[in-house]
């Protein structure tokens, strides 16, 4: 009965890491679910790389056997090395840099807390040899370690990501990009992390502001000409202040 997205165009390239913002209920979820396969869309397409791997981490998270040992459960193909990026490294030595050490490893996923056990499925995450990560609120319910070993995690990952999350901290850390769910079926691209965006949103909605037509009881101010006459030599126009002070965000958004 409604248009959760339309118009939606987005090009994912390497490297990228993408920030979904929005309001519940704004498509994000339906959005990751078309790109998945999982959903079709009305319109359009939806078109994967030859090469592309996606790894998928969901807000009902993956189930873990609790029987197997840590070091069985983060290698279900029972690799002793994994590859991270171009790096080959013991599996042991990567669980023990996510804060499992040796003795811990051979402990059963039973008798971990439900931190260590997302951190654990995390750290599995990562060794799917994926080079496209989605992740649907990945920091719903971390703990403070989790999350700054998720944070290194994505910063060091090669391939490109997709991240939805209500976290704007974590944002600010990870994200390259935003893409903003603003209702209605309009998604909007901005460059640059939650700051960055919620910056030229402010910039945008003062546009806006300047744009609309002034109130009825405004209509006996003085014309422009007398205004202008009326206004110190060398003093910026509001509308040129406004401008100037917007004008280094505006750099920035460009580079």
């Amino acid at each position: 009965e409604r248009n959760v997205l339309k118009g939606v165009n987005l090009l994912l390239q390497r490297g990228e890491r993408v920030g979904l913002v929005g309001p519940n209920g704004a498509g994000k979820t339906t959005f990751l679910r078309v790109l998945l396969g999982e959903l079709p869309p009305d319109a359009g397409n939806v078109v994967i790389g030859k090469n592309t791997k996606v790894a998928y981490y969901d807000q009902t998270r993956a189930a873990l056997d609790p029987e197997q040992t840590v070091y069985e459960a983060a290698s279900p193909r029972g690799d002793d090395w994994v590859e991270l990026g171009d790096q080959r490294v013991a599996l042991r030595d990567y669980l023990d840099d996510l804060l499992f050490p040796v003795p811990m490893q051979r402990m059963k996923v039973k008798a971990l807390s439900g931190g260590e056990r997302n951190r654990l499925l995390l750290a599995r995450l990562f060794l799917e040899g994926a080079n496209v990560l989605v992740l649907d609120e990945p920091t719903n319910d971390l703990d403070i370690v989790t999350l700054n070993i998720l944070e290194g995690l994505l910063l060091n990952f090669t391939g490109s990501v997709l991240l939805v999350t209500h976290d704007r901290y974590f944002l600010d850390k990870v994200a390259t990009s935003i893409l903003a769910f603003e209702g209605e079926g309009k998604v909007t691209r901005y460059e640059g992390n939650f700051a960055m965006y919620r910056r030229l949103k402010e910039q945008q909605q003062a546009k806006l502001a300047q744009a609309a037509p002034a109130p009825a009881a405004k209509k006996a101010e003085p014309a422009p000409s007398d205004t202008k006459a009326a206004r110190k030599p060398g003093k910026l126009s509001y509308k040129d202040q406004r401008e100037l002070d917007g004008m280094e965000a505006t750099i920035e958004a460009a580079e």
